[in-house]
């Protein structure tokens, strides 16, 4: 399974395929962290989530980016 995270600044992933970047902010809006897009009911499950789940929402990155990056130009 190949995952473009090309507009990521950590595409290292590691074994706990954290897409952790120590950016943790959450965006009023749309409740998602600036750093790492995830919600904060995502990042307190990241380590019970298998792995077809975490590469699930690392998928989803780019759609949340631009969901934040709308938010903030709104504001």
């Amino acid at each position: 399974m190949t995952i473009d995270l090309s507009d990521d600044t950590n595409t290292d992933l590691g074994r706990d395929l954290s897409p952790c970047i120590g950016v943790c902010l959450i965006e009023p809006k749309s409740r998602y962290c600036y750093g790492c897009t995830r919600t904060l009911p995502e990042i307190a499950q990241w380590r019970k989530k298998t792995d077809d789940g975490k590469y699930a929402m690392l998928r989803d990155r780019k759609r949340r980016r631009a969901i934040i990056d709308v938010n903030k130009v709104a504001s």
